[in-house]
């Protein structure tokens, strides 16, 4: 058996090799040629799958070592029967320590304490719910918001406080952080969730932070926010236009990251344990 992964996968080759014979690309030069015979790909966000790529290759798995699956045409593979997989909550836990230590860093900079501020927490899956122990930790009081998860599990899902409404979010949090994926339509679309009327309903000098995805802000209307003050500090990691950012906008934040909340070492080898795993599942 064949296997074609990125080399940005620690342990891909020690994982893989109890499968087969395993091929180390870099991600971001995988082609066509290189996936013509093989049986599984592992990648991550780096590498386009799609029709482009894989059409005539003899690839079965594919398995995306990330949360995103933007990067994948998953309608494509299904209907050519490919199985595909991704690594939700990989790097949940990483995620939430920058959280953490944001907060921290801002409040030793500007001189506030964490303890008995509100914060509200809209996204609460596998990085929310661990922002959401970490921010008891703290001594925070916090309103957690999912729309899906409260329609499934009911007004109080395990180990949760009680949800709360958007509105109430808006109106009581001391600060306000996003843990949502990017949805374009439906229901629960989120893309610019947080827009113009969402920063005037916020709490006059509100903190916000965005290390979900790029494109659940608007970017002009989180840019006139910090310009008002209704929005006091900011702390982005992700940006509209990846890789290309708004220098405006990062002039105007306390913290500005190149989307790297969840690119720790301990997330990236619990991407490919989760891909390897599910790859040993589909070939029994």
């Amino acid at each position: 058996m064949n296997i074609v992964c990125d080399k940005n996968m620690p342990y891909a080759a020690e994982a893989f090799g109890t499968l087969g014979t395993v091929h180390i690309v870099d991600g971001r030069g995988i082609t066509a040629d290189h996936v013509r015979n093989a049986d599984v790909l592992a990648v991550r966000s780096t590498t386009r799958v799609n029709a482009a790529l894989l059409n005539g290759s003899a690839v079965r798995f594919v398995g995306t070592a990330t949360i995103g699956t933007d990067h994948m045409d998953i309608p494509w593979l299904e209907r050519q029967g490919i199985h595909w997989c991704f690594a939700p909550g990989c790097n949940a836990n990483s995620v939430s320590e920058y959280f953490t230590t944001a907060l921290l860093c801002l409040s030793q900079r500007h001189g506030f304490t964490l303890d008995g501020k509100t914060v509200g927490v809209i996204g609460v899956g596998n990085v929310g719910s661990r922002v959401v122990a970490k921010a008891q930790a703290l001594g925070m009081r916090v309103l957690p918001n999912d729309p899906p998860r409260e329609r499934a599990e009911g007004p109080r899902a395990n180990g949760l406080p009680p949800f709360a409404s958007l509105d109430q979010i808006l109106a009581e949090s001391d600060i306000i952080t996003l843990h949502v994926p990017l949805n374009t339509e439906g229901r629960d679309a989120t893309r610019h969730l947080a827009k113009a009327r969402f920063f005037e309903a916020m709490k006059p000098g509100a903190l916000f932070i965005n290390a979900a995805r790029g494109p659940v802000m608007d970017t002009p209307a989180l840019q006139a926010a910090l310009k008002s003050g209704r929005v006091a500090h900011a702390v982005l990691d992700t940006w509209e236009g990846e890789p290309d950012f708004s220098e405006t906008l990062l002039a105007s934040v306390d913290i500005g990251t190149p989307h790297i909340a969840g690119h720790s070492f301990e997330g990236k080898v619990m991407g490919t344990v989760m891909v390897y795993r599910d790859a040993c599942r589909f070939l029994g």
